[in-house]
């Protein structure tokens, strides 16, 4: 059994002996334990529509956005948007009714100003007992490849921990537009040495984007082989991509295969297709300069769709 099977094994016999209520991705869905590129997503999740539609169709995790609406209540809602009309109390009290029926979802929750993180956790932490599926906190603490300002990375981590230690901490990177540089040995250190600083023991899975990630293999290998030395905490990959992001699909599968497929979930917008390390050199070969074709099409789809 590899080391970080056994460290999630771990983590979650300590959370039973603490009393948490752990519920993993890979524990709510066996069927994906070996690929996580199995799981699906919704995105954006912020209207009543958008919500009920997740949770009718075949999506698995529902992403959505955390704000501060006009009275400082948190809303879902993607900045610069103020006003949603659906608030975080409803968008809970709607996914615990449904997963209540039977319903398997969980919920990634993104925080897009650190002013919100705790009158957010506050209330989640009031139905916390109804929280019987994967619960996500995501916010880009650490500056990237041509990121700029992070949500505060010492506050987030420590309300995450004071309110909610038993969901998963996805902490990332701001990004620019440019992308022309990858994710360096600095910037994976400072994520990591911002984990060990503020004593994380929660389940960590990293943002990585992947034109970026497909150009920096080694330096998130060696992330995620000092995350496995250390012991300090279970740790994944999710990969993401914006529509118009041009990646190497060669270097992206070469990600994914180095890291394990059961270590990392991909959220992106075309078709993804599980890689296979042997064949990746003679589809590599027989494409010539094709590594981005599918990127291309998602772009083309999305202008025909724009236009």
């Amino acid at each position: 059994m590899g080391g970080f099977k056994v460290l999630t094994i771990m983590w979650t016999l300590l959370g039973m002996l603490a009393g948490l209520k752990i519920v993993e991705v890979t524990d709510y869905w066996p069927e994906v334990n070996e690929d996580l590129s199995r799981v699906t997503w919704s995105h954006a999740t912020n209207s009543h529509q958008e919500l009920a539609e997740a949770l009718a169709d075949g999506t698995m995790m529902i992403e959505a956005d955390v704000s501060i609406g006009p009275n400082g209540e948190p809303i879902m809602a993607h900045p610069p948007a103020t006003t949603s009309d659906l608030s975080l109390q409803q968008f809970l009290d709607i996914v615990i009714a449904e997963t209540e029926k039977g319903t398997k979802k969980g919920i990634k929750l993104d925080f897009k100003a650190i002013e919100i993180v705790e009158p957010s956790l506050k209330l989640i932490e009031t139905v916390k007992g109804k929280l019987n599926f994967p619960v996500w906190l995501n916010a880009d603490i650490i500056v990237g490849p041509g990121g700029g300002d992070p949500v505060d990375p010492d506050m987030f981590l420590d309300l995450c921990q004071k309110y909610l230690p038993e969901a998963t901490l996805s902490p990332g990177f701001t990004t620019g537009l440019g992308l022309l540089g990858h994710y360096t040995d600095e910037h994976m250190s400072d994520l990591y040495n911002k984990l060990v600083e503020k004593r994380t023991f929660s389940p960590v899975t990293v943002p990585i984007r992947a034109k970026l990630g497909a150009k920096s293999v080694t330096e998130i290998k060696k992330f995620m082989d000092n995350a496995d030395n250390d012991n300090l905490f279970p740790v994944t990959l999710t990969i993401w991509s914006a529509i118009l992001d041009l990646v190497d699909l060669e270097g992206l599968s070469e990600l994914v295969l180095t890291v394990g497929k059961d270590r990392v979930y991909v959220d992106v917008p075309w078709d993804y297709e599980s890689p296979d390390r042997s064949l990746i050199a003679s589809e590599a070969k027989a494409k010539g300069g094709g590594s981005i074709l599918r990127s291309l099409n998602s772009i083309i789809n999305f202008l025909s769709v724009v236009f």
